[in-house]
């Protein structure tokens, strides 16, 4: 699943979407499986780097919310 993923998507999708390019190493659940195996199996994936997987996602699932980014010029970025 991981290596099928990461070969139809090979950037990090939250990377592209603040305007980054980098690529991606890990095939994360949208969704979280929780152990649940039909879940884990079947659900929807999108390819990460390492930091945003680790950081960003990782935060958001325990906040609700994701992290403030902040700009070269000191400004939070959306």
């Amino acid at each position: 699943m991981r290596a099928r993923q990461l070969q139809l998507k090979p950037l990090c999708e939250a990377c592209e979407k603040r305007g980054l390019i980098r690529s991606a190493r890990v095939a994360d659940h949208i969704e979280p499986h929780r152990d649940n195996e039909a879940k884990f199996w079947n659900g929807a994936l999108q390819s990460l780097c390492t930091p945003c997987h680790s950081g960003d996602k990782q935060a958001f699932e325990k906040t609700g919310r994701m992290p403030t980014r902040i700009g070269p010029d000191g400004w939070p970025i959306e």
